[in-house]
């Protein structure tokens, strides 16, 4: 489910490959769902640290109720397995950053100026996870959001008595076309997960720890909550794709110049 290193021409994204390209077969499908499993996961961590600091800082230094992930892939231990990280963002509370649409909007216009080979890691995050390899590859985008289906984050403010009682949902949106909802309940609903995904998040042999659900792409965008949000996500995951892929060509580029030199 992940590509493998840069494309050689302009397109759409073909599904995840990775280095060592396996044929079909269950081998392959295992990868790619450990992958998936592997961005769930990423992402429902982030979600909980989100709403911890969220909370912990709500009077003193207010943060957004969004946070940003660039996910990317690299070669793992083992061979053609790979393994995901992050680069993530979190903003400050404010008029900028309190509406997700628009939001996502700025953020890819920052990553498609004309000319301007970008680093989406440099350009967009303010963190990026230690394991990363300077050549991972982008193979997604994420967003964690501390709003849901029953509520905002502003009324579980009022609401909540502490940080673990805030929920919180997750959006992710995978180069193969993979989409995937999470929304987490807090404490009081015993921090119930409820994941729908596109594709498989599981093979008989590999299940992830919590129930999820297939469910059709077509659905998924057009449902009144996380609809629009998706919608804007890949066409923010296309821009970001592009851009990684330009900026590893041309780091490929300067690096065999160097090494004629």
């Amino acid at each position: 489910m992940t590509t493998g290193g840069p494309h050689p021409a302009p397109g759409l994204p073909a599904p995840f490959r990775g280095h060592g390209v396996l044929p079909p077969g269950p081998l392959l499908e295992m990868r790619e769902a450990d992958i998936r499993q592997q961005g769930v996961e990423r992402l429902r961590h982030l979600n909980l640290q989100h709403a911890r600091y969220a909370w912990d800082q709500r009077h003193q230094a207010p943060v957004a109720p969004y946070a940003l992930a660039v996910l990317f892939a690299q070669p793992a231990g083992q061979p053609t397995w790979q393994t995901l990280t992050a680069a993530t963002r979190l903003w400050t509370a404010g008029p900028a950053t309190s509406d997700l649409p628009r939001l996502l909007r700025d953020l890819d216009e920052a990553v498609t100026r004309p000319g301007e080979a970008v680093d989406v890691r440099a350009r967009l995050a303010d963190g990026v996870d230690g394991a990363m390899a300077d050549d991972a590859w982008y193979v997604g985008v994420a967003v964690s959001s501390l709003d849901t289906s029953t509520g905002t984050w502003e009324e579980a403010c009022r609401t909540a008595s502490g940080a673990p009682e805030v929920p919180g949902s997750v959006r992710i949106v995978l180069v193969d076309g993979t989409l995937v909802v999470l929304e987490r309940r807090g404490s009081a609903e015993r921090g119930a997960l409820t994941v729908r995904s596109t594709r498989p998040l599981g093979v008989p042999t590999l299940e992830p720890p919590y129930r999820w659900s297939l469910v059709d792409a077509v659905d998924l965008r057009c449902d009144p909550v996380h609809g629009v949000i998706l919608r804007r996500m890949e066409v923010l995951g296309l821009s970001l794709w592009r851009a990684d892929n330009a900026h590893l060509l041309a780091r490929a580029r300067a690096a065999g110049a160097t090494g004629r030199a």
